[in-house]
């Protein structure tokens, strides 16, 4: 995680050194998937900014440097255990910081709008991603065998991991070994996106597809994840 963020701070300094004349700001919508074993889906927010370094003096092309940092959740209810009887509550949550690299194509369509398409490669660092349950017996039911059930159990996606204040070792050991095998935190995209900027105003769409198997142990079989955003922003 050092490494990381060493290195963003390094290329945004580098970006400013180089005579960046925009400044950007943008926070919008963020769909973040997880392709392969997982499935999952997670809807969440995604704030950043960026540097323009323009490369022509009719500021057609742009070289966009960035850091964005996204929050993303999912929540779920079920019934398990015990004949159905204890309800059971799932929060997944989820925290990543990326350093995307455009190159970005623009042109005036009119006196104060440009239209924009941009692409480049990127990488992207876990910095948490976690599952908890809550475990809830319904009150009507008076058995003391719901008693265990009780409270939550937490599972890291990075480590596969559990936590627990369950007084249940065999019940907290299947959720822990029954989610999917640990992750890395680190992987590489390729994105691209369009947008259009009206004075210091701009509305954007772009997608991240994760390019690396995210799976520690690689015969545990294929897992990307992918982020679809949409974002509004401003222009210093």
């Amino acid at each position: 995680m050092k490494k990381f963020i060493l290195a963003a701070a390094l290329l945004l300094i580098g970006a400013t050194a180089a005579n960046a004349q925009k400044i950007n700001v943008h926070a919008g919508y963020a769909y973040s998937t997880w392709r392969g074993d997982s499935g999952s889906a997670l809807h969440g927010v995604r704030v950043g900014a960026s540097y323009d370094l323009t490369l022509n003096a009719s500021e057609t092309f742009s070289l966009r440097p960035g850091l964005n940092y996204t929050f993303a959740m999912d929540k779920g209810n079920h019934l398990t255990n015990n004949n159905g009887f204890v309800l059971v509550s799932s929060n997944i949550s989820e925290h990543t910081v990326a350093l995307p690299i455009h190159l970005k194509y623009s042109f005036t369509m009119g006196e104060k709008s440009r239209f924009y398409l941009f692409a480049g490669p990127g990488m992207s660092y876990g910095v948490s991603f976690k599952t908890k349950y809550k475990f809830t017996p319904d009150p009507d039911v008076n058995s003391p065998l719901l008693n265990n059930y009780d409270g939550y159990i937490s599972r890291d996606f990075f480590t596969g991991e559990a936590t627990s204040d369950i007084d249940d070792p065999q019940l907290v050991a299947d959720y822990e070994q029954n989610g999917i095998p640990p992750l890395s935190r680190f992987d590489v995209f390729a994105s691209g996106g369009a947008g259009v900027q009206i004075g210091r105003i701009f509305l954007e769409a772009s997608y991240d597809y994760g390019l690396l198997n995210r799976f520690k142990d690689k015969n545990d079989g294929t897992i990307g994840r992918d982020q679809l955003n949409v974002s509004i922003g401003y222009t210093f």
